[in-house]
């Protein structure tokens, strides 16, 4: 709400959703519907570039604003193991009808993957994805009290045609468009 506040999009335009009255907001036992949450995300992509919606909420998303999911990631022994934790208790913060939350460990890489089942071209789900790679890198940092810096970035989105936020994002240029699957790849040794 805050983002599409941000982006110029009007209280009115959203405020009436399911799930955003402020006894609902105020209340940790309550989350908004994915479909509220979707709705939001569709009506700010069309305010700003979804780049700049997706660097905006990883802002927005301090330590403690998902509660104990990021508690998992940041308490942990490693990052590696917080991420673990995390991913066994996506639920908490996302539908998993429709996201999942992957950690694969191949050799001496590890790959942090996210799946979100909406079309390339959905600028809503790409700023979802934009944002949900965004977060994991910032917690994982967090976590390990120092920037990880991935080797490589996957997108399932389009190219757009800047993508300058998203390298400032993802502190690197190494990123893939219309991946499969969206993912961030880190040394196992970083973790």
């Amino acid at each position: 709400m805050n983002v599409a506040h941000r982006v110029g999009l009007p209280r009115d335009e959203f405020g009436h959703l399911l799930g955003l009255a402020p006894e609902h907001l105020g209340d940790d036992l309550c989350r908004p519907p994915a479909a509220t949450i979707n709705h939001i995300a569709e009506l700010t992509v069309a305010h700003a570039p979804w780049t700049d919606v997706a660097q905006l909420l990883t802002q927005q998303a301090v330590v403690g604003a998902l509660g104990v999911w990021d508690y998992l990631i940041t308490c942990a022994p490693t990052p590696l193991e917080g991420i673990k934790d995390a991913a066994a208790s996506f639920a908490v913060v996302a539908d998993t009808a429709t996201e999942t939350l992957t950690v694969t460990e191949d050799g001496e890489k590890v790959i942090i993957g996210h799946l979100n089942h909406a079309h390339l071209a959905n600028q809503a789900a790409c700023a979802v994805r934009g944002f949900a790679l965004g977060l994991y890198r910032q917690r994982l940092s967090q976590a390990a009290g120092r920037p990880v810096l991935p080797l490589r970035v996957s997108l399932a989105a389009r190219a757009p045609r800047r993508h300058d936020t998203l390298t400032e994002l993802y502190a690197t240029a190494a990123i893939d468009f219309e991946a499969p699957s969206s993912s961030l790849t880190f040394l196992a040794a970083d973790l």
